[in-house]
């Protein structure tokens, strides 16, 4: 088998008599040594529309790869050498309509801003646009949460340290109980950017993103995709009820042990007293724990 390689010309206007029937977008390929003597058998080349890529979501993504990413623009075809290609890096594309195709985002080595670009045939790809990139950030991981209990209600402030943190409009922790799957029995909420090593969220209720002991895991995400392998246990605890100080007086310079009784007490490191109007101000001090219910 020989072969030889030429460069398709540009699409023919339709009108044109010179080329095929001027109603379809099938040409037929002839060869020739000399222009004027054809070879013997012919073959069959089909123009497509030129693609065109207006967007990609998400645009962020981990260096190690993964994220599902939508691709939307224009003139993308079924073919089997539909591709996504972000710099260098090529992969595959799943056809989802002429205006939308998915891909899953390669791993890198360093974190970049890529060009993101498709193509129907393999060798021509889109024109990179400015609207058309990806940027890839180093793998965020969750090493712990401050505090690691709260109460049953939720809307305790929560802090999550970490690292590859970044700012973005879909950073979010995520809160769901051990067995969750998929995400399925989750709720996510959104995160306020601190540092790259740290974030802070408001705790949902319990009764949306526990398992029934009270415990969750918390995660994060600067994409709104993808979030951290690892995580953070959250615990959820009942509201503890206070009934009574003994003794409920005692010098005006402190000192006084004071022995407070009531019920759902937790022992914990944080556990604490607090005395002072919750309206005006209190202040804080470690408490012991002796039992959890009077």
């Amino acid at each position: 088998t020989t072969r030889v390689l030429c460069t398709v010309p540009p699409r023919p206007a339709p009108e044109s008599l010179a080329w095929g029937d001027g109603e379809t977008d099938t040409l037929t390929v002839y060869l020739s040594v000399n222009a004027e003597h054809f070879a013997s058998g012919t073959a069959a080349f089909t123009y497509l529309p030129t693609p065109v890529v207006a967007s990609v979501m998400p645009n962020i993504g981990s260096v190690a790869g993964g994220t599902w990413v939508s691709i939307a623009g224009s003139g993308f075809a079924p073919s089997r050498e539909l591709q996504c290609r972000f710099g260098l890096a090529a992969v595959p594309a799943s056809y989802v309509d002429s205006d939308l195709v998915v891909c899953q985002a390669p791993r890198v080595v360093d974190p970049d801003v890529v060009d993101v670009t498709v193509t129907v045939n393999g060798d021509v790809y889109s024109a990179v646009s400015a609207d058309a990139t990806f940027e890839y950030l180093p793998r965020s991981s969750v090493a712990a949460v401050v505090p690691a209990v709260g109460s049953r209600a939720g809307g305790d402030t929560v802090v999550v340290s970490g690292a590859g943190f970044a700012d973005t409009d879909s950073l979010a922790c995520r809160f769901g109980p051990l067995d969750a799957a998929g995400g399925e029995g989750t709720v996510v909420v959104p995160a306020t950017f601190v540092s790259g090593s740290e974030v802070r969220c408001v705790s949902p209720p319990a009764a949306d993103a526990a398992s029934e002991d009270g415990v969750t895991l918390v995660e994060v995400t600067v994409n709104g995709a993808d979030f951290t392998t690892f995580a953070a246990q959250y615990r959820y605890v009942a509201d503890p009820i206070v009934l009574r100080a003994s003794p409920s007086e005692g010098p005006d310079g402190g000192a006084t042990l004071v022995r407070v009784s009531g019920a759902d007490f937790v022992d914990l490191s944080t556990l604490a007293c607090l005395f002072g109007d919750a309206d005006v101000g209190v202040v804080s001090v470690a408490a012991r724990w002796v039992s959890a219910h009077l």
